[in-house]
């Protein structure tokens, strides 16, 4: 039960926080030597981690309830020919949404077992965070380099498409998601914000689509116990997570989660060494 609720803080915490959550499933349990294949007994680990995104899915729609109504109300009424522009604005960023999603599910369809074995491989997650270092460190110049920046709504096709192409590259285990489509966002003009909510906005149907495509292995769990706790934890940490990058990001610059995900690949990549 510990175990399950120490995972489902750290999913919360990191999913949304730009140093990847993938990455800390893999080496948290490596480094507390619970192991990688089966770090809570008695659990499948498919079916702990599909219930713990479950959780932070939940944390994003109670957080994101409002923009998430006023995105369907307004597709539906400009479909309808409603003219109004906040209706045509919704309908437009729905797209985008759409269009973003597009990459990473090709990704997750045709590299499935790619990505998987990744998994099974700390030493590789421990680097991929240093390259997610580097994506925020560029993310910053990019964003300094302009002297005004884009809000989301004003996100075209190629901005949707660059940012969907970042998340589907953060399929491997170490490279952020949020850290990833952040930086995409950020090259493209937005400010950090802006790519922030947006990155979240696209989390939704990621993460739903992840889920869902591996939601049998929720079945023939022997204890729920650990499973509930985890998904509640993970909830609750990840709504906490989003409220506070949100308000971090419109004044502070992203290096301290680089430097912390330099400091965390150098461990994973010494823990390896050390038991190699």
């Amino acid at each position: 039960m510990l175990r399950a609720i120490v995972l489902g803080i750290v999913q919360g915490l990191t999913e949304f926080l730009p140093v990847s959550s993938s990455g800390h499933l893999v080496l948290v349990p490596y480094v507390l030597t619970w192991g990688v294949e089966n770090p809570i007994p008695g659990t499948p680990i498919l079916a702990f981690d599909v219930a713990i995104h479950l959780g932070t899915l939940l944390a994003l729609i109670v957080y994101f309830r409002r923009d998430l109504a006023g995105l369907v109300a307004g597709s539906v009424r400009s479909l309808r020919g409603s003219r109004d522009e906040g209706d045509r604005a919704n309908a437009h960023l729905l797209g985008m949404l759409a269009i973003a999603s597009v990459p990473a599910a090709l990704a997750g369809l045709l590299l499935k077992d790619f990505f998987e074995g990744t998994f099974e491989q700390p030493q590789w997650t421990a680097i991929q965070l240093l390259g997610t270092a580097a994506l925020l460190v560029a993310a910053d110049a990019f964003h300094d380099r302009r002297e005004s920046h884009r809000d989301y709504v004003s996100i075209g096709v190629t901005d949707a498409l660059v940012m969907g192409t970042m998340q589907a590259i953060s399929i491997l285990p170490g490279i952020s998601r949020s850290g990833a489509t952040m930086f995409g966002g950020m090259a493209r003009g937005l400010g950090r914000e802006a790519a922030a909510r947006f990155s979240f906005l696209l989390a939704i149907p990621a993460i739903f689509g992840a889920a869902l495509f591996i939601l049998p292995d929720l079945g023939g769990i022997p204890s729920w116990g650990p499973v509930i706790a985890g998904t509640v934890a993970a909830g609750v940490v990840g709504f906490a997570s989003i409220a506070f990058l949100l308000r971090y990001v419109r004044t502070n610059r992203l290096r301290p989660f680089a430097i912390y995900c330099v400091i965390a690949g150098v461990i994973g990549l010494a823990f390896w060494a050390q038991i190699k």
